[in-house]
């Protein structure tokens, strides 16, 4: 349907005041992925898809990580805890044919295991 005149008899009407009212009530978050911390006060909101945050007591999970050389993996380690992530545990692995002597508990906190690779690099997730 046309609603052309109607719009114009309403913006006629409206020219000289503010029709709009504005509150922190509701929010619009159209399309968007939130986790609890990111909303601020509204009551109702439109179209955000809420997640909660990961709860480390009831599941743990583990970052698997492929490497094809001995060290390549290590600056991610050694940058772990001054991330916010939610792994309990790494697991590295690595091609049979490589040796690694790191040490990587004097770099983080999450306990590091290696795992030497039986299967082609691209089932790493599977295998370990």
């Amino acid at each position: 349907s046309d609603n052309k005149a109607m719009f114009t008899k309403w913006a006629n009407r409206w020219k000289d005041e503010e029709p709009y009212r504005f509150t922190k009530a509701i929010h619009n978050y159209a399309a968007t992925n939130l986790i609890p911390r990111h909303l601020g006060p509204e009551y109702v909101i439109h179209g955000a898809k809420l997640y909660s945050p990961w709860d480390p007591a009831r599941t743990e999970i583990t970052l698997v990580i492929s490497e094809w050389f001995f060290d390549r993996s290590l600056n991610l380690i050694k940058n772990l805890d001054n991330k916010d992530h939610p792994f309990s545990k790494v697991i590295i692995m690595i091609p049979p044919s490589i040796s690694n002597s790191h040490d990587y508990s004097k770099y983080t906190s999450v306990p590091v295991t290696l795992q030497f690779r039986d299967t082609p690099d691209f089932m790493d997730l599977c295998s370990a």
